[in-house]
């Protein structure tokens, strides 16, 4: 159904923006070092 879909679409943006943050966090933390 629509909810199931928009529910799949919320779960990957999170999980896209945890893995955008966690990059940029360990390229800072690399750049730092």
């Amino acid at each position: 159904s629509a909810e199931i879909a928009q529910a799949i679409g919320s779960a990957a943006e999170i999980v896209a923006r945890q893995a955008a943050a966690s990059k940029a966090l360990k390229t800072t933390h690399n750049h730092v070092h």
